[in-house]
Protein backbone atom coordinates (compact mmCIF):
# COMPACT_ATOMS: atom_id res chain seq x y z
CA UNK A 1 0.00 0.00 0.00
CA UNK A 2 1.28 3.60 -0.95
CA UNK A 3 4.62 2.12 -2.10
CA UNK A 4 4.72 5.00 -5.07
CA UNK A 5 4.54 7.50 -2.12
CA UNK A 6 7.98 9.53 -1.70
CA UNK A 7 9.16 9.22 2.03
CA UNK A 8 10.64 12.52 2.39
CA UNK A 9 12.79 11.67 5.75
CA UNK A 10 16.56 10.66 6.10
CA UNK A 11 16.71 6.88 6.00
CA UNK A 12 18.58 7.40 9.37
CA UNK A 13 15.35 8.97 10.79
CA UNK A 14 12.89 7.84 13.44
CA UNK A 15 10.28 9.43 11.14
CA UNK A 16 11.84 7.41 8.05
CA UNK A 17 11.62 4.21 9.68
CA UNK A 18 7.67 4.61 11.09
CA UNK A 19 6.76 5.66 8.13
CA UNK A 20 8.18 3.00 6.24
CA UNK A 21 6.56 0.59 8.55
CA UNK A 22 2.99 2.12 7.42
CA UNK A 23 3.70 1.59 4.06
CA UNK A 24 3.77 -1.51 4.64
CA UNK A 25 0.25 -1.51 6.35
CA UNK A 26 -1.70 -0.67 9.87
CA UNK A 27 0.44 -0.45 12.80
CA UNK A 28 -0.05 -0.58 16.63
CA UNK A 29 1.30 1.62 19.01
CA UNK A 30 2.63 -1.53 20.69
CA UNK A 31 4.86 -1.96 17.26
CA UNK A 32 5.60 1.75 16.95
CA UNK A 33 6.92 2.51 20.12
CA UNK A 34 9.89 0.10 18.77
CA UNK A 35 10.49 2.52 16.46
CA UNK A 36 10.22 5.87 18.71
CA UNK A 37 9.53 5.76 22.34
CA UNK A 38 7.86 9.18 21.69
CA UNK A 39 5.72 7.76 18.43
CA UNK A 40 2.99 10.09 18.60
CA UNK A 41 5.23 13.38 18.18
CA UNK A 42 6.52 11.07 14.76
CA UNK A 43 3.26 10.42 13.94
CA UNK A 44 2.18 14.31 13.97
CA UNK A 45 5.36 15.09 12.03
CA UNK A 46 5.24 12.17 9.84
CA UNK A 47 0.93 13.61 8.95
CA UNK A 48 2.40 17.64 8.46
CA UNK A 49 4.72 16.17 5.90
CA UNK A 50 2.55 13.60 4.07
CA UNK A 51 -0.35 15.83 3.83
CA UNK A 52 1.57 17.65 0.74
CA UNK A 53 1.29 14.64 -0.84
CA UNK A 54 -2.53 14.39 -0.19
CA UNK A 55 -2.28 11.59 2.52
CA UNK A 56 -3.01 11.17 6.19
CA UNK A 57 -1.96 8.69 8.97
CA UNK A 58 -5.59 7.53 10.56
CA UNK A 59 -5.60 6.12 14.36
CA UNK A 60 -8.55 3.79 15.17
CA UNK A 61 -8.57 3.14 18.80
CA UNK A 62 -8.72 -0.45 19.98
CA UNK A 63 -9.76 -0.17 23.70
CA UNK A 64 -7.40 -0.97 26.71
CA UNK A 65 -5.11 2.29 25.77
CA UNK A 66 -4.23 0.33 22.07
CA UNK A 67 -4.77 2.10 18.79
CA UNK A 68 -3.96 0.69 15.32
CA UNK A 69 -2.24 3.55 12.71
CA UNK A 70 -2.41 3.54 8.71
CA UNK A 71 -1.92 6.09 6.09
CA UNK A 72 -5.12 6.53 4.05
CA UNK A 73 -6.14 9.94 1.26
CA UNK A 74 -6.84 13.08 3.41
CA UNK A 75 -10.36 13.15 2.38
CA UNK A 76 -10.82 9.60 4.10
CA UNK A 77 -9.09 11.31 7.12
CA UNK A 78 -11.09 13.98 7.49
CA UNK A 79 -14.25 11.48 7.72
CA UNK A 80 -12.54 9.19 10.29
CA UNK A 81 -12.06 12.56 12.13
CA UNK A 82 -15.67 13.36 12.39
CA UNK A 83 -16.63 9.95 13.70
CA UNK A 84 -13.97 10.70 16.72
Amino acid sequence: MHRRMKNPFNPKSQNYRILERLREGPATNAELVKYALNYTARISEIRAKISEQGLGVLEKPLGGGRSEYRIDHLHCAAKQAALF
